[in-house]
């Protein structure tokens, strides 16, 4: 239902989750004083204007007797009405504080807004709990989020702890184990405690780029502050995203009275259960899980990035060996292997050029930190893509071998190898002033304070959500392809040879070249998520580090192969040699090269 003000360009649209105003092109919050209605209801009534300037407009329904303010939203003003918020209403001035948040969100978006908001919000929360209610346990409502109250009675409890089921958002379940430690021997005022459950996350991430897997829940009490607890708080979360629930996770808290940010306190995870994570604290505040990246010693951080960086070097030297030698060689416009390899080390030779600018790219400034994490991304999705299409060219010429002709094969191949990583990239760009995902990301070290910074997707939810499944689409095709492959060559190399079962050196030394052409030792990847492996993490650095220099080694060898070839078809001893060379050339070159 829309109700217009036309005079002054003002629209409030509501609809079942509030109330949505816009004042020309910009956002406003309406508020209606003595409103026991909808707005809707009333959009019929006659209007008055009682004042109207450009920051705010009140206006009175004559039939109702209501007065309704509009306000834009501008954070002096948004500041300024949340600074009126006396706490002698508290649970409507918590209401309209909500709803102010919700009309205005994109200034709550602004750190100095959210700060201001956070402490006004959690100074309601502690009036609502000291409210007097007579039944043991009261639940408030907020839209947003959900308060229940619990009167701690000590003397009917035997055990150390009371049980609390939170609010559910979306159907998850959280349960809370509260300390009676901290109840014993105080006040009835003192014996309340406070349960707030949010239905989001987002206000509570705004101050860092993180990603919230489970419910926020915050825990308070009406005076003073727990901290240091001998029996800890214990929290049973539900996931948010359970496909995610084998990867790196960590308890943390949100410290909302000086950094706003998140943090780590030991112990971590206490237990997991499925889609649930049980964590421990020993203090009350808002709590969450939440998806954290891997973190090693500094030493083997040092041994790992050395690795990486000679690796890296390596490979760029002999990816531009690889194109050095395809551009020398003349080969025939229907080989189209050369073509597929040039281009995947092409990809590769950007993607360690890239990477080994990272240490410097960090140091200058961040417009260039950015440029080196795009062209990282870039590269390594081209190399994914690449590594597929091989997969996919390998599997057209040992399977199907006859009928796979494909009109502008190597166009559609390009299309699909640099096209689709620079669309996802340049889609990535254009939300670039709402919300970057490239940039300075820290590496924090188990066991020393000290940070490491590199340029790369700071956004854990993108990385996960695009690199991972990009790359598992890849990984299962190709081990699929590989497979096949592998039984072909099997099947083929045995032929005439029905008494020799065991493959020869050389057929192994072919599946393990043919592995790393396509991509599968990143598989070492799924084996060292969610914890560290160093001997899987050490495999992982080397082999992809040096993939580009194990390219060139396929290379070569498969430009000997075929020069070999060549100098046995055009033999004297073969009477046809002449008039036969080019078509057997042409018909082989092709399957040699990945035989």
């Amino acid at each position: 239902m829309n109700f217009s003000i036309s005079d002054a360009q003002i629209t409030i649209s509501e609809n079942v989750t509030g109330l949505d105003c816009s004042w020309g092109v910009k956002p406003c919050y309406v508020q209606c004083e003595h409103l026991n209605t909808t707005l809707s209801s009333l959009a019929n009534e006659t209007i008055c204007i009682l004042n109207n300037n450009s920051l705010f407009l009140t206006f009175k329904l004559n039939e109702s007797k209501t007065t309704c303010t509009v306000t834009t939203c501008r954070k002096a003003d948004i500041i300024a009405k949340m600074g009126n918020i006396t706490n002698q209403k508290v649970l409507q001035d918590l209401s309209k504080l909500v709803k102010v948040k919700n009309s205005c969100e994109t200034v709550f978006n602004e750190l100095d807004v959210l700060k201001e908001y956070i402490n006004i919000e959690r100074q309601c929360i502690l009036e609502i709990i000291r409210l007097e209610f007579t039944e043991n346990t009261k639940n408030y409502d907020f839209g947003d989020f959900a308060i229940t109250v619990i009167k701690i009675n000590t003397t009917a409890n035997y055990s150390d702890y009371i049980k609390v089921a939170a609010a559910q958002f979306a159907g998850l379940n959280v349960h809370t184990w509260i300390p009676l430690e901290p109840f014993l021997n105080v006040s009835e005022l003192q014996s309340k405690v406070g349960v707030v459950t949010y239905a989001s996350g987002k206000q509570f991430a705004i101050s860092q780029a993180v990603n919230i897997l489970s419910p926020v829940i915050r825990v308070e009490v009406a005076e003073g502050k727990i901290e240091n607890l001998t029996h800890q708080l214990k929290i049973n979360f539900s996931l948010i995203d359970s496909s995610l629930k084998n990867l790196n996770m960590s308890c943390q808290y949100y410290d909302d009275i000086t950094g706003y940010v998140w943090k780590e306190q030991n112990p971590q995870i206490i237990d997991r259960e499925g889609d649930y994570v049980i964590c421990s604290y020993d203090h009350m505040t808002p709590f969450a899980v939440l998806l954290v990246d891997l973190k090693i010693d500094k030493k083997n951080y040092e041994i790992l990035s050395y690795l990486t960086y000679v690796g890296c070097g390596l490979s760029a030297l002999f990816s531009a060996a690889s194109i050095f030698l395809f551009a020398l060689k003349k080969a025939p416009n229907t080989d189209y292997s050369n073509s597929i390899h040039v281009s995947l080390s092409g990809a590769l030779f950007l993607l360690n050029v890239s990477f080994m600018l990272n240490e410097i790219a960090v140091t200058w400034s961040n417009g260039l930190c950015v440029f080196v994490a795009v062209t990282i991304q870039y590269s390594l999705l081209c190399c994914f893509s690449w590594m597929a299409i091989e997969a996919l060219h390998l599997y057209l010429l040992l399977v199907k071998v006859f009928n796979t002709y494909i009109r502008h094969y190597m166009i559609k191949l390009s299309l699909f190898g640099w096209g689709v990583p620079a669309i996802i990239v340049g889609l990535s760009l254009c939300v670039y002033n709402i919300k970057s995902f490239y940039g300075t990301k820290n590496m924090t070290f188990t066991d020393t304070t000290e940070i490491a910074q590199i340029c790369w997707i700071t956004d854990n939810t993108f990385f996960y959500g695009l690199n991972l499944t990009y790359f598992t689409f890849m990984f299962l095709m190709n081990t699929g392809v590989l497979a096949t492959v592998t039984s072909q060559i099997c099947r083929l190399r045995n032929m005439g040879r029905r008494n020799k079962k065991l493959p020869s050196c050389k057929d192994t030394c072919t599946v393990l070249f043919l592995s790393c052409l396509l991509g599968l030792t990143w598989g070492f990847a799924f084996f060292i998520s969610g914890y560290i492996n160093y001997p899987l993490l050490y495999l992982f650095c080397i082999c992809n580090s040096l993939q580009g220099f194990f390219m060139f080694l396929w290379v070569y060898r498969t430009i000997r192969r075929n020069r070999s070839l060549a100098e046995q078809s055009l033999s004297p001893s073969d009477p046809y040699s002449s008039s036969t060379s080019k078509t057997k050339n042409s018909n082989n070159s092709e399957f040699s090269h990945h035989s």
